[in-house]
């Protein structure tokens, strides 16, 4: 038995290491929806999850998680006037949501520490940074300047479905479209069934992209339309040829 464990022994000093990575754990992900709280997907593409729908919002794993959620919006100031712009109207599946300014003289930018600090939240896991807050701006808006306009909305009492739902028991929606390469991101304080403070994965940030933007009817088009066009043109023709006969 002794030579047994001898010979085990051994032979685990020739086993290659096996590295053991950090995980962390409850990280929230944007989703976007096709209608309130319905066919909800996430959008991320291994960078940031781009918001191409008017509802929005995010789901964790493991989830449901019950808590207060902050929302963080930075908007960049390449494409507004900082001292007049304000966010439009937020709705939380049809109940109003105030949105207030954070601060309209320091703007987030890559001299800034990790936004829940910066936000005086404390601390959260995994860590919002410029860095990977910025990657989905650089992408859509590529006259981005490196500042943000940083706005702020906290929902207390908030349920978040689990990663992957495409139902949301809340999502949100703007009265109108943000800013190109506005991005979106939450700071969740979970109260059940954990107490943590969860932050939003590094891809996982919403930002905004440019709406698709949907062609209009050409007005006489069709048969109809082009019957009318030959119509006109012949009566015009005619119209000269009479014309031309009187002189």
């Amino acid at each position: 038995m002794k030579k047994l464990l001898g010979c085990l022994a051994a032979a685990a000093l020739f086993l290659p290491a096996v590295a053991i990575a950090d995980v962390i754990e409850d990280p929230l992900h944007g989703s976007v929806c096709s209608g309130v709280g319905t066919g909800c997907v996430d959008t991320d593409n291994g960078s940031f999850a781009p918001l191409t729908s008017a509802n929005w919002g995010f789901d964790i794993s493991p989830g449901p998680a019950t808590g207060n959620l902050t929302l963080v919006f930075g908007v960049p100031t390449n494409e507004i006037n900082p001292t007049l712009f304000n966010l439009p109207g937020l709705n939380d599946n049809g109940g109003g949501v105030g949105t207030s300014v954070f601060s309209r003289t320091s703007f987030y930018n890559v001299t800034s520490p990790n936004l829940s600090t910066f936000l005086s939240l404390g601390s959260f896991s995994p860590t919002d940074n410029f860095s990977n807050l910025s990657v989905g701006t650089s992408t859509v808006d590529p006259g981005f300047n490196g500042n943000y306009l940083v706005f702020t909305a906290t929902i207390s009492g908030i349920t978040l479905d689990h990663q992957g739902s495409t139902t949301l028991t809340n999502d949100f929606t703007f009265g109108s479209n943000l800013p190109d390469g506005t991005f979106i991101t939450g700071l969740f304080n979970e109260t059940s069934p954990d107490m943590k403070n969860v932050g939003t994965a590094a891809s996982g940030h919403l930002v905004a992209t440019p709406f698709a933007a949907v062609p209009g009817p050409v007005a006489g088009a069709g048969l109809p339309g082009l019957i009318a066009g030959i119509g006109m043109l012949w009566a015009l023709a005619r119209r000269r040829r009479i014309f031309a006969f009187n002189l």
